[in-house]
């Protein structure tokens, strides 16, 4: 599987605009149907592009392809995010940070949001344009049962710790996670318990692993040093 999609194939040449350059007697189009040669040096031209990439050092005993790493952007954008975990999973064991490469990364970013927007429309019942309001956000309609279906979201959580610090690539993300979290501590803020309990811990985890390393590493934006200071004044 490896060796697949390696090779691009050309199989038409651009025409100089205006000339007569390839077209034989009475007009006729000489170089259709003609295929780009294929070059040997240029075989593996894609994968090591990829590998340069991602693999910043060289990991014995694995290798590295740009078909993996296109398998897992694509698996992610058609939300099978059960392989893409796979593959993710695979890449951390053996040391490699995959969402340092720019294509995970905004792939990741946009399965997150995803992930998150049917609690947010829920916690933003007026929209998202709105300031955040607590009591509408309480008596909106199936606001805590979203949230704890976030809570519960093993997808979700792996999706994040893979993203970590990388979840500054989109400062949207950053901001809408944010939002988040701060609709679960405000949800469940007076709660007891399991929700509660879990709330804490869901916020914490996703505070520690992704938001603030996230905005250390961001360009310097108000905006977003303004919603990670809302999260952690309700904390």
């Amino acid at each position: 599987a490896d060796n697949i999609g390696k090779i691009s194939l050309n199989s038409s040449k651009k025409r100089a605009a205006g000339s007569g350059a390839g077209l034989g007697v009475g007009g006729q189009d000489r170089t259709k149907g003609r295929v780009g040669q294929l070059d040997a040096r240029n075989l593996d031209l894609d994968a090591k592009a990829m590998l340069r990439q991602v693999v910043r050092e060289r990991v014995d005993g694995f290798d590295f392809h740009g078909q993996r790493l296109r398998l897992c952007v694509s698996a992610l954008e058609s939300e099978d995010y059960a392989l893409s975990t796979r593959l993710l999973d695979y890449w951390e064991r053996a040391g490699v940070s995959a969402a340092a490469d720019d294509c995970i990364a905004g792939a990741l970013c946009k399965a997150v949001t995803r992930l998150v927007k049917p609690a947010l429309a829920c916690l933003y019942p007026r929209g998202m344009r709105r300031r955040f309001d607590p009591d509408a956000a309480r008596a909106a309609k199936g606001s805590r049962e979203e949230m704890r279906l976030v809570l519960r979201n093993a997808e979700l959580r792996k999706l994040l710790n893979h993203l970590g610090p990388h979840l500054s690539f989109d400062l949207r993300a950053l901001a809408l996670v944010c939002r988040l979290l701060r609709g679960c501590l405000c949800l469940f803020k007076e709660g007891e318990g399991g929700d509660r309990n879990q709330a804490d811990a869901f916020c914490g985890g996703v505070l520690e692993t992704c938001v603030l390393p996230s905005l250390c590493l961001a360009p310097a934006n108000p905006a977003a040093s303004a919603e990670v200071w809302l999260v952690l004044r309700d904390l």
